[in-house]
């Protein structure tokens, strides 16, 4: 991920992931509920993706796909169970990582 064209074929393949999961976070309540397990294996894909990314000194690029993860886990309610909490705890610190990395410490 030291390259600019590596960096943006994986900007684009992150892409490709937030599109699928808006379309699951456009269908109602049920069909999102009943498709949990994609919304969360999604996250898990993005969140390894931007962690790397934001180790290799690319933090402002994860920041709108770390926001999505957080979006989508909000979005679900099985998702938002206890079970899931340290998930969710772990996503909210790393957008916070890439916005400290960027000295946007308000945001962070």
């Amino acid at each position: 991920m030291k390259r600019k064209d590596t960096v943006e074929v994986i900007i684009d393949l992150l892409g490709r992931i937030k599109a699928i999961g808006n379309e699951i976070n456009q269908q109602t309540e049920e069909i999102r509920e009943r498709l949990y397990y994609l919304t969360f294996n999604a996250t898990v894909m993005i969140f390894k993706i931007c962690t790397q990314l934001r180790k290799a000194g690319f933090p402002k690029q994860t920041i709108i796909f770390m926001a999505f993860n957080i979006l989508c886990l909000d979005n679900n309610l099985i998702l938002t169970t206890v079970k899931y909490l340290d998930w969710r705890v772990l996503n909210y610190v790393e957008l916070a990582r890439a916005y400290a990395d960027m000295g946007a410490f308000k945001a962070a």
